[in-house]
């Protein structure tokens, strides 16, 4: 099986193209933002404070994250497609120290490029209460200074994807990139 981490900044279509994906390879999606969102439905200390971070567009702290993510993570060992985790590299790293007793691995990383003011534009567009435009703008900075560090931890397992274009293009491009990872 494949386990798969969409990189990209928020606005990029990893949630949309990752859908479409997991469903087309029988894989589960694990949708950090809906499993954050979901979590901070709930009337817990935690849940406070991760919507206090969110709102003031600052990641989740790490711990938190990589609790409620590494449930998710294990339970699908046999392979996942993991969107919004890691954003950092001690994410990263966390997760490699999860995975790896389990031998485990992440095989490959799909890396979705997008111009800014694409991103922007596509954020703007949703309207949720995190994509006001200054909230948006603080995601996109807190992303842009991990991202670097996060490629370097993967390399050799990234795979670039041009995300620009419409739903069905960018998915025809994402199949294509996955078939270039899976093994022959």
């Amino acid at each position: 099986m494949l386990r798969m981490v969409l990189l990209g900044a928020p606005g990029v279509g990893k949630g949309t193209q990752g859908q479409l994906l997991a469903t087309a390879m029988s894989l589960p999606y694990l949708g950090t933002g809906e499993l954050m969102r979901a979590e901070m439905e709930r009337a817990t200390p935690r849940a406070a404070q991760m919507r206090a971070d969110i709102n003031a567009g600052r990641l989740v702290p790490d711990e938190l994250a990589l609790d409620i993510i590494g449930e998710m993570v294990v339970q699908n060992e046999q392979g996942f497609i993991l969107d919004g985790f890691p954003r950092t590299v001690a994410q990263a790293r966390s997760l490699d120290k999860l995975i790896e007793p389990r031998l485990m691995e992440i095989d490959a990383v799909i890396r979705f490029q997008l111009d800014e003011s694409e991103i922007l534009r596509r954020l703007l567009l949703r309207r949720r209460a995190d994509d006001e435009a200054a909230i948006v703008r603080a995601r996109l900075d807190t992303y842009s200074l991990n991202e670097e560090e996060i490629v370097n931890h993967y390399q050799g397992r990234i795979v670039e994807l041009d995300a620009s274009g419409d739903e069905e293009t960018v998915f025809d491009r994402l199949l294509e990139a996955v078939r270039e990872v899976l093994p022959r």
